[in-house]
């Protein structure tokens, strides 16, 4: 899901290159932000889940962490 709203947001950014809409610069920070938040929202419920808040006990925890920052 947090993948969708950043190819979202990017392609939103991309296309303010070429067409400058009054929309389009609040549409891809809200996308950007709303990315990063479920990222971080998914990456606290598995640490959660796993009673573990080290990021780098399993693969799924480092690739969501690595991908956060």
């Amino acid at each position: 899901m947090s993948i969708a709203f950043f190819v979202i947001g990017g392609a939103i950014s991309l296309a303010r290159l070429r067409y400058e809409r009054p929309w389009s610069r609040l549409a891809a920070k809200v996308c950007m932000y709303s990315g990063a938040t479920i990222a971080l929202a998914v990456l606290i419920w598995h640490s959660a889940a796993g009673r573990s808040w080290l990021p780098l006990d399993d693969n799924f925890s480092a690739l969501v962490s690595s991908a956060w920052h």
